[in-house]
């Protein structure tokens, strides 16, 4: 119903420091990035925030998950494990936006990026956002020879 609204973008960051941070130090650092990002969109009455989700990897099982699911700007933030003195994190993050395409949602992300750079929260602070490496489909999505039209998008996507 609403596939053509609302694309996914997913991004990979990978944030990192001379210094080792405390995991709290971490979870501030991308809740001020999400809420960079996110503030853009609740500017402007054209964009609709469907959902927006982080996942901030800080060990092999410890990580924080981000949350916001309008146009609030409110974020839901859970932490799970805590690893302490730790100079590098990756972070996932989907982002579920009607009436924008990939790259005018980069260069939000990059602002975003931007600006937490020029703040001194964390010293020597780097961004990477690493290119999106989806791998295109070869074939259909679908795959029952007995119909012709794939139920999911009636055969548009190939």
């Amino acid at each position: 119903m609403y596939q053509d609204i609302f694309l996914p973008i997913v991004f990979e960051l990978s944030l990192s420091s001379d210094q080792r941070c405390l995991t709290s130090e971490w979870k501030k650092l991308i809740h001020e990035l999400l809420q960079v990002y996110l503030k853009q969109f609740c500017n402007d009455d054209l964009y609709i925030i469907g959902h927006v989700k982080a996942l901030a990897v800080l060990g092999k099982q410890d990580y924080i998950k981000f949350s916001c699911s309008n146009n609030s700007g409110n974020i839901d933030i859970q932490d799970h494990g805590c690893q302490e003195g730790i100079s590098e994190v990756d972070v996932t993050i989907n982002s579920l936006v009607a009436n924008i395409c990939e790259s005018e949602s980069r260069q939000m992300m990059e602002k975003a990026c931007q600006a937490l750079k020029n703040s001194k929260e964390i010293s020597n602070l780097k961004i990477d956002i690493k290119k999106n490496s989806k791998p295109k489909q070869k074939h259909h999505h679908f795959h029952n020879s007995k119909v012709s039209d794939c139920p999911i998008c009636n055969s548009h996507n190939h």
